[in-house]
């Protein structure tokens, strides 16, 4: 269910997160806008990707403690350091599209021993509390329940039930920046740090998961990883 979310990337949740909050179309979640991040250097832009992913996943593990404080599954299936593009916006939806803009997404799954219903009214409760714009959905397949919301920041985030717990699956606010010179700056620059060996915990095959707890993430490769 989640997935079929997740292979349509940020463009349906974009496209959301535009009509629902109607906020301006010219700025992005921190305020900056196209013509303002097309005017950084390389290296400026890197360092402002890398501090957005670090809030993001801040966000996410504030989220996850509320959850449940223990270990969280990340699939191998992506590397979370490498965003997705704002592909599929028109000029009416904040006017980003595949070259010009990007997000982060993250997915981590757990297994509870309480009541999951219980869980998922409590997080309902708890963003509604928040002022989110907030949806439920329960399939009508196999009666399972999710619920998310676009945060006041323009995040998106969701809990559905999953095997014997729950799956947290989030995207950050979409942000003005030339997508592919990014993702070719942080793939440059990972493969130097995985060719060193740092981080390497981190690198799992698609078919593995690691046992992390909330707060622990892979860091942004550095600039100076490579000369």
């Amino acid at each position: 269910m989640v997935k079929v979310l997740r292979i349509s990337s940020c463009a349906f949740l974009f496209a959301l997160l535009g009509l629902l909050l109607g906020c301006s179309m010219s700025v992005d979640a921190d305020g900056a806008t196209l013509e303002e991040s097309q005017q950084l250097g390389d290296r400026e832009g890197y360092e402002l990707a890398s501090r957005r992913y670090v809030e993001f996943n801040e966000f996410l593990a504030k989220e996850q403690e509320f959850i449940h404080r223990g270990d969280w599954n990340l699939s191998g299936v992506r590397n979370e350091i490498f965003p997705f593009d704002g592909g599929g916006m028109s000029a009416s939806q904040r006017g980003m599209n595949a070259d010009n803009s990007y997000c982060f997404e993250a997915t981590r799954t757990t297994q509870l021993k309480s009541s999951i219903a219980r869980i998922l009214e409590k997080t309902e409760e708890r963003w509604q509390l928040r002022g989110w714009s907030v949806e439920e959905y329960r399939s009508e397949v196999d009666g399972s329940s999710r619920v998310s919301a676009f945060t006041d920041t323009g995040a998106w985030i969701s809990i559905e039930e999953a095997t014997n717990g729950v799956l947290l699956a989030a995207y950050s606010p979409p942000y003005w920046g030339e997508y592919l010179p990014l993702a070719d700056d942080i793939h440059e620059r990972y493969e130097a740090e995985k060719a060193r060996g740092e981080h390497a915990r981190y690198d799992i095959e698609e078919d593995e998961h690691l046992s992390l707890l909330p707060g622990d993430y892979r860091p942004f490769p550095r600039w100076d990883a490579v000369e």
